[in-house]
């Protein structure tokens, strides 16, 4: 049975440790491409730090952002959308509520932080392209929070 498709992660599979492509990385996809084997991403990322991924890698297709609940295209198109349903996020924020964490919530194709200096967020400012908006009153994102 011949390969037809290839689905790779990014972070510790499809980028160096700086959260770039490499050279070799985009001319291994093209090769793929040119021995008609197809390719394309999914990733916790959100689509944001997806698409300065897209052109390199020549991506048109259907690429998964937030492990899958958003499927969207190069052009910006939600082909698919899953959001985390409203009452488990809001119980996701009581539990977190009294545990010495941050806390992140997407929504909108946004990052929403309680901490722009915590640990973790320069990370995340290189995966996700984007900086956090600062803030501690999440309750209006959790009715359309794609990931907690």
């Amino acid at each position: 049975m011949a390969i037809r498709l290839l689905v790779s992660d990014v972070d510790g599979t499809l980028v160096d440790k700086d959260k770039k492509l490499t050279p070799a990385t985009i001319d291994a996809v093209a090769r793929l491409r040119a021995a008609g084997i197809g390719f394309t991403i999914i990733s916790a990322r959100p689509m944001s730090g997806l698409r300065p991924l897209l052109e390199p890698l020549g991506l048109d297709g259907d690429v998964a952002a937030f492990n899958g609940g958003i499927v969207f295209r190069r052009d910006g198109t939600i082909v698919r959308r899953e959001m985390i349903e409203p009452a488990a996020a809001r119980t996701a924020m009581r539990l977190a509520a009294g545990a010495p964490v941050d806390i992140w919530v997407f929504a909108d194709d946004r990052w929403y932080a309680s901490d722009p200096d915590g640990p973790h967020t320069g990370s995340e400012r290189r995966a996700s392209a984007q900086e956090p908006v600062t803030t501690r009153a999440f309750d209006a994102l959790l009715d359309h929070a794609d990931k907690i």
